[in-house]
């Protein structure tokens, strides 16, 4: 039993001496890992610098992005009423009265006349030639809803396109049409495209 609890003890002693490290060894890892950790806190702070820097840069960027609107503004003033009013004279002709609900909406009442399936058809036809010049304006100008109708002679109202541009992602369109010219109105959009 003696011999058994000697064996152990040996043993043990044995394989606590081959896992030593030696001391220069050790001396080295000590030295790499505080050379390490002295890099990383010295990049940590550079990081917290650099980040530092790049919130102020970003709040200054906003800035004077702000103040170039502001002076891109001043420097075309032209009214957005003259150039919505001028879209709406050259889409549908001088007949055509253009009201402005406030700085964003903007309203166009095109008198087509007579409503007859060529009258409408011209006033569709006349819608989808200028679309790309209203969608330019809603996306540089303050007008960022329309609405465009088209009424007879008699100021009744015919068809009503309305549009919201003020989610820049998500434009929004409804139409409305009189139920006593729903025929005439799909006549004349099946024609006109």
């Amino acid at each position: 039993m003696k011999k058994i609890l000697l064996c152990i003890g040996l043993l043990l002693l044995l394989t606590g001496c081959n896992n030593k490290v030696d001391k220069n060894e050790y001396d080295d890892l000590k030295i790499q890992f505080d050379n390490l950790k002295s890099d990383y806190d010295s990049l940590e702070s550079t990081n917290k610098e650099l980040k530092s820097k790049y919130d102020e840069l970003t709040e200054e960027n906003k800035t004077l992005q702000s103040k170039l609107a502001e002076n891109t503004m001043e420097k075309y003033d032209v009214s957005t009423s003259i150039v919505a009013e001028a879209w709406g004279n050259a889409a549908f002709g001088d007949s055509t009265e253009c009201f402005q609900k406030n700085k964003y909406i903007t309203e166009y009442e095109a008198n087509i006349g007579e409503a007859t399936d060529e009258s409408l058809e011209t006033f569709f036809k006349q819608l989808n030639e200028n679309m790309g010049t209203l969608a330019l304006i809603t996306s540089t100008e303050e007008i960022k809803q329309v609405i465009i109708k088209a009424i007879d002679s008699n100021s009744n109202p015919i068809f009503e396109l309305y549009l919201d541009s003020s989610e820049n992602e998500n434009a929004e369109t409804q139409m409305l049409i009189n139920v006593d010219y729903i025929d005439i109105v799909k006549r004349s959009l099946v024609n006109a495209y």
